[in-house]
């Protein structure tokens, strides 16, 4: 509180500061006319600083997410060797640009994909999209998303290692997703791929190349978390004639 301002006592008014309008935080101008009457501010230059605070337009969705980050030296995460924790994935979902752009990306694929009339690699004739590092899922979401916008069906695989995570990928797949993803809990370098079971033996089962292939493992910052090291180990299972993969490359600056 600013000592002296609270009325002609000299007390603070706690009350008062939750008003930006009232005289508690003048404008240099209203500071200059109260020279010589009633009103004096011991502590002037504080109060032109409140008045500015209270002043500032909103802040953007990035500078909101970007708060409590700037300037601060973190450790880096190691999600190949460590299960991270929702509260790591939550933060990485608050991202307001990027999940966004990718859904553009895979929107932008599958319309490419009908308007060159590229052959599907489904069993059922569905374009096989696979999210590998799904975390939580937001990318499944996205993917899901793309689909139903374009009209373009969708064979959906989701890849996670983490057993925490899974178990979250399982609800949504439940509740969310209403049962439209094959979830495989494995690390991506040892999957053998998408596959389907043979109606006349269904002990046999056939596997099938994925046409788009979506991962975040570049991180937010294009930081490099664990690509290429595991994404290497996947890319194989691309259809090598007109598969994709988002992102398709990066750049390290």
């Amino acid at each position: 509180p600013i000592p002296g301002l609270g009325g002609d006592d000299g007390s603070a008014d706690a009350g008062s500061n939750s008003n930006p309008a009232n005289n508690d935080f003048p404008t240099l101008a209203q500071a200059a006319a109260s020279q010589g009457r009633k009103f004096h501010d011991p502590t002037p230059h504080l109060s032109y600083m409140r008045n500015l605070q209270q002043r500032q337009p909103p802040r953007t969705p990035l500078e909101r997410f970007g708060t409590g980050y700037q300037d601060y030296l973190q450790a880096p995460l190691q999600p190949l060797t460590v299960n991270l924790e929702s509260i790591t994935y939550e933060v990485f979902e608050k991202d307001p640009i990027k999940y966004e752009w990718y859904e553009r990306a895979i929107a932008r694929a599958l319309r490419d994909w009908v308007d060159k009339k590229k052959p599907a690699s489904g069993p059922d004739g569905k374009v096989v999209v696979a999210v590998l590092g799904a975390g939580r899922g937001p990318l499944v979401t996205r993917a899901l998303r793309a689909s139903a916008a374009t009209g373009v069906p969708i064979d959906m695989w989701v890849v996670e290692k983490n057993p925490n995570a899974f178990v979250l990928l399982q609800r949504h797949n439940q509740n969310i997703w209403g049962g439209k993803a094959h979830l495989v809990r494995t690390d991506m370098r040892s999957w053998r791929g998408p596959s389907s079971t043979s109606s006349s033996d269904p002990s046999t089962e056939t596997t099938y190349p994925i046409d788009i292939l979506v991962s975040e493992l570049l991180g937010s910052f294009g930081d490099n978390e664990l690509s290429p090291e595991c994404l290497d180990g996947a890319t194989h299972l691309l259809n090598q004639e007109h598969g994709i993969s988002i992102p398709a490359s990066y750049s390290a600056h």
